[in-house]
């Protein structure tokens, strides 16, 4: 038993590294070690990369709903009829979830 990393399907449709039930690992024939080593690297890098940016794109997007709820909601308390004491209330409990953010 064991499992193998395959490189790219479209490039080259190779094994890079085979891991045996041993916990042996052989690394393919057709590519020097410093090569196999790079593209490994390369996967690692690309994947990791992968997850950071859509967590970092993730909370923008959560990040810009926040925020134009809070922009509708200031205007919303601004331009609505109330005593002044009580728009300014509103307005500025809302000013203070905009600093938390």
């Amino acid at each position: 038993m064991s499992d193998t990393i395959i490189l790219d399907r479209h490039k080259c449709n190779a094994e890079l590294l085979t891991i045996h039930a041993d916990g042996t690992i052989t690394a393919a024939e057709h590519l020097k070690p410093t090569e196999t080593a790079a593209e490994v690297l390369r996967i690692m890098r690309e994947t990791w990369m992968d997850d950071i940016q859509s967590k970092k794109i993730r909370y923008q997007q959560e990040r810009i709903k926040r925020l134009e709820d809070i922009i509708n909601r200031a205007a919303y308390a601004f331009y609505r009829d109330g005593s002044d004491g009580q728009v300014a209330s509103e307005m500025l409990t809302i000013l203070e979830e905009v600093r938390k953010l």
